[in-house]
């Protein structure tokens, strides 16, 4: 169970290292925060309007 553990250990480390992680990462949350913020504008209201409304914006997202 010890080497296993290294190795997922090891790969989480260089996974982290890793730019393109971050930078999806960064994409996922201006998108997420974008959607959450613009999830209403069709309906004429700009903001977090609901957290239903919220939550159902973001569930399509991923």
């Amino acid at each position: 169970m010890k080497p296993i553990l290294f190795i997922a250990l090891k790969e989480l480390q260089d996974g982290l290292r890793n730019r393109w992680l971050l930078a999806i990462s960064l994409l996922f949350v201006m998108l997420a925060a974008g959607i959450a913020w613009f999830g209403a504008a069709a309906a004429g209201q700009v903001g977090f309007s609901s957290i239903a409304s919220t939550i159902a914006s973001l569930a399509s997202l991923a």
